[in-house]
């Protein structure tokens, strides 16, 4: 199915900007085993079959934790508040400021893969995969995925559990 294209054991998929082969095993409980070269491939995998499973949920966590939501679902009602009230909200604590003040903080190996697991992201949006969830929103394009996006989402997180 396009919604939830699977793999057959052996098969080889191409991801541009990976450095050498990578080998990717889905265990009995949907966890990958990732096989690769070095942490480059092994983060570009990573966010290849994250984006792969779940980018809906990515999609909807980074419009969540931008202040964005109502941009993705209009003004409605979206737990006990709505679309526009949680954007307001998530933008008043500053996730997006958050997660730029991260990445300038971030070491150059540890950017380095945050940059390698966007890649692979960005590798299954640039293939034109739509899931389900967005082509029954009316969402004809995904934009590219940031290293921001990933840390907003980290820092919206991060706040839910304080």
């Amino acid at each position: 199915s396009p919604d939830a294209p699977e793999f057959a054991a052996g098969e080889e998929i191409a991801v541009a900007g990976l450095q050498a082969a990578v080998a990717v095993a889905r265990r009995d409980d949907g966890v990958y085993r990732i096989r690769a070269g070095d942490d480059h491939d092994a983060a570009l995998a990573m966010g290849y079959l994250m984006a792969r499973d779940r980018m809906a949920q990515l999609d909807l966590f980074r419009h969540i934790a931008r202040g964005e939501l109502a941009s993705l679902l209009g003004d409605r009602p979206f737990g006990e508040r709505t679309s526009v009230e949680t954007d307001v909200l998530n933008r008043f604590l500053g996730f997006t400021e958050q997660a730029e003040d991260l990445l300038e903080r971030t070491s150059a190996g540890e950017r380095a893969l945050g940059e390698a697991f966007v890649a692979g992201v960005n590798r299954w949006i640039e293939a034109g995969h739509l899931s389900l969830e967005h082509r029954l929103l009316g969402v004809e394009t995904i934009r590219p995925w940031t290293p921001t996006d990933s840390l907003a989402i980290y820092a919206m997180f991060m706040h839910g559990l304080s």
